[in-house]
């Protein structure tokens, strides 16, 4: 392994130990009521105050976009490379790209709060979108279930994550 190498993976572990960090530091502080910022749900099921909601347990879901309320967006180069998976038992189960997360999850008064655990450091290719990805998950304090469509809601009304589900 060249010394370059090295240091990009050491790099990464740092800037993925720090994503962690931040988001488990935003789980203490108190979150203004999030905003909707995606469509309304009309004929979607609605969200339930236990964790193993049928409407985000099942499938595994897709990341296509991350899109900010300043205007920017983050498109899914490939989505079946960020993965998210609901257990029935408040478990989370995350793709990011070559790493690979555990967390739980829960929906106390119809919110929705992640709590990102151990992963795995792999290093990444160069086109990673991950860390991207990562720092979205932290920072999610709501859903809507759209169409089959799964948005995530940003704290602070910042943005939404858009998932659809894998086949």
């Amino acid at each position: 392994m060249n010394p370059s190498s090295a240091a990009m993976r050491l790099g990464r572990a740092v800037v993925l130990a720090v994503l962690m960090l931040v988001a488990a530091c935003g789980q203490q502080t108190p979150s203004a009521p999030a905003a909707t910022s995606a469509p309304a749900a009309t004929s979607a099921p609605a969200a339930t105050s236990a964790p193993g909601s049928p409407a985000l347990v099942g499938p595994t879901w897709l990341w296509q976009s991350t899109n900010m309320n300043d205007g920017s967006t983050t498109t899914a180069a490939d989505p079946s490379r960020y993965t998210l998976s609901f257990g029935a038992d408040g478990t989370l189960s995350i793709k990011a790209d070559c790493n690979q997360v555990a967390g739980t999850y829960t929906q106390p008064d119809g919110k929705l709060t992640l709590q990102l655990g151990p992963t795995t450091l792999a290093a990444c290719p160069a086109d990673s979108q991950a860390d991207a990805f990562l720092k979205g998950l932290g920072e999610v304090g709501g859903y809507i279930i759209d169409a089959g469509q799964l948005y995530l809601e940003l704290k602070f009304d910042s943005g939404t994550m858009q998932f659809v589900p894998g086949q």
